[in-house]
């Protein structure tokens, strides 16, 4: 599985839906979940290492919305907030609202147990109903 162009938070909600939580122990997911970032986020996370899949995915999260805030860095904030990581290009139309600043209101992360308890009451979407193998095709 691949971060490709989505955001982290849409990457994080494929992870936890692909159901490898159930199968993997915490080294192996957080592996499999490092490998599958871009290389920018990857890069910026360096050799830390995670102890669990939670960890990595907030570090994930706190290294985009930190690129998202540096006016100052290389990484534009429009593509940081389209969601993409090594390629360019445009965005795919869709509009995200957004403060008088620009900015889009922050999300509480949902990591692991917290998705998963979250889960239960959501409807999957039929057209990721193939994202596992996706995954497995990789």
């Amino acid at each position: 599985m691949k971060q490709g162009d989505s955001t982290v938070r849409e990457y994080n909600t494929l992870f936890l839906k692909s159901g490898l939580l159930e199968i993997h122990q915490q080294e192996t997911l957080v592996r499999m979940y490092r490998d599958g970032l871009c290389e920018e986020i990857r890069a910026e996370l360096g050799f830390h290492v995670f102890s669990t899949i939670d960890d990595i995915m907030q570090a994930a999260l706190d290294v985009e919305e930190g690129d998202e805030s540096d006016e100052s860095g290389n990484r534009s904030k429009e593509k940081s907030r389209s969601g993409e990581c090594e390629t360019s290009g445009d965005t795919d139309g869709s509009t995200t609202e957004s403060d008088e600043s620009g900015n889009r209101p922050k999300k509480k992360a949902q990591t692991g147990e917290d998705f998963l308890q979250n889960l239960d009451g959501e409807e999957e979407d039929p057209g990721q109903a193939d994202d596992n193998d996706a995954f497995y095709d990789n």
